[in-house]
């Protein structure tokens, strides 16, 4: 069992561990595997407690996880450096690199990505 407790440490970090708790418990349905979005899962965790990068940065990667993971995010309907964007935001959220992009823009992915997730009628807390 690992600790995360340090995710306590930064409001900013909490709140985005609350949404990431709420969300999985209200979208995951028993005995589904989908072991992209636990592993993006641990990593969200893991980087919300080290502070870095921006919250809305965790929670896109780990959203398109369940969207991808869940058959949801089409990446035939977008263009081919949209597609290759969402492939390297996937990446990241299994542990790889972060993109360098600011505050603003992982604040505006984060809202595509929530609007997404109102296309694909998760239950979004």
């Amino acid at each position: 069992m690992a600790d995360y407790c340090g995710v306590a440490t930064n409001q900013d970090a909490f709140q985005a561990a609350c949404w990431i708790s709420q969300f999985t418990l209200a979208n995951l349905l028993p005995h589904i595997a989908m072991p992209q979005y636990f592993t993006a899962l641990r990593v969200a965790f893991i980087r919300l407690m080290g502070g870095r990068p921006c919250p809305h940065a965790v929670l896109t990667g780990l959203a398109l996880t369940y969207l991808h993971e869940a058959g949801w995010l089409n990446l035939s309907r977008l263009s081919v450096t949209e597609a290759a964007q969402c492939e390297l935001l996937l990446q990241m959220a299994q542990g790889g690199d972060f993109p360098g992009l600011s505050v603003e823009t992982w604040d505006a992915l984060w809202e595509w990505t929530r609007g997404e997730l109102a296309r694909a009628e998760c239950l979004e807390v």
